[in-house]
């Protein structure tokens, strides 16, 4: 039960009348916390599409690497969500960070657009990586967490022999 305070402008009387109405009035309950699953990061909703130069577009699944991707082309990645925490990028089949020139547009969803500096080397395996830039997981700004992606794809085409190795220098008339 609450103690009810004197108010020096408000008469001692009043506060008694006032005593039952405060006995009365319930704390607000708190708001029933959210269940663990309900927290869990959830799938990331985002499509991938490879847009080359010339011909039709081709969508990536994230569970299923593409094959005959152009090597020109342009990758879109588009989100009904406003992705606010969105870090993307390309990887070579090594792992190395292929050069891209990217642009994003955030509003009521998102569209993030990957220009590769200069076209993909033909028949090799590349990934886009999808992760938070300032946190592991991406998440939206509604403050809900999503689950790292990635798309695979193999570029058309087949791969160049690879580059020769460097000659040997000859020893002979070094002098000491």
């Amino acid at each position: 039960m609450r103690r009810m305070i004197p108010h020096p402008r408000i008469p001692a009387a009043a506060l008694v009348a006032l005593a039952p109405l405060a006995a009365s009035a319930q704390e607000p309950e708190p708001e029933p916390k959210e269940e663990a699953a309900s927290r869990e990061p959830q799938a990331l909703p985002i499509r991938a599409e490879a847009r080359p130069v010339t011909g039709e577009s081709t969508y990536l699944a994230a569970d299923l690497p593409a094959e005959g991707i152009a090597p020109e082309s342009t990758f879109v990645l588009t989100s009904e969500h406003a992705l606010v925490d969105l870090r993307v990028r390309l990887l070579d089949e090594g792992g190395k960070l292929v050069p891209t020139r990217d642009r994003a547009a955030v509003g009521a969803g998102t569209v993030y657009e990957i220009r590769p500096a200069a076209p993909l080397i033909t028949g090799t395996n590349y990934r886009i990586e999808i992760d938070g830039q300032h946190a592991r997981r991406p998440s939206d700004v509604a403050g809900t967490s999503y689950l790292p992606q990635s798309f695979e794809f193999r570029t058309l085409g087949e791969k160049p022999p690879p580059p020769p190795p460097p000659a040997k220098k000859s020893k002979r008339g070094r002098r000491r």
